[in-house]
């Protein structure tokens, strides 16, 4: 297994690659410069072709952001906040204390306080009912 941990071989040339390239390669076709091989099951070591699709980049990581795999609040690795912090930051928002006083007392950028406040952050810590 690779270090991202997807299956790979070694081909008769004594090449390498991902497992699930060389069949979705097999069984379709060859994979078009600038495109990759998709798993539409999540599952990283599969090579069911059935489960195989082409794609950019960008359509990877907007499948991987729909379905929930990508690293969210205090498990991104860049995070100083936390989700206890997010419902203190919003109440102090609407006490009307300023995004920067905020993003000081919290030890972050005015900018991620902003963030906060217009939704675009932390969209997953729901307010309290």
């Amino acid at each position: 297994m690779s270090r991202g941990r997807y299956g790979m071989i070694t081909r008769d040339d004594g090449s390498k690659g991902s497992a699930h390239r060389w069949s979705y390669e097999n069984f379709h076709g060859p994979v078009p410069d600038g495109m990759l091989v998709r798993h539409t099951c999540d599952n990283k070591v599969c090579v069911n072709p059935a489960h195989l699709e082409i794609g950019t980049k960008s359509d990877n990581g907007i499948d991987a952001s729909e379905r929930g795999q990508l690293p969210r609040g205090s498990r991104h690795h860049f995070s100083v906040l936390t989700e206890a912090d997010i419902p203190a930051i919003r109440a102090q928002l609407r006490d009307g204390i300023s995004e920067t006083q905020i993003a000081a007392d919290f030890g972050v950028g005015r900018s991620a306080i902003n963030h906060i406040r217009r939704g675009k952050s932390w969209t997953h810590i729901k307010e309290a009912s």
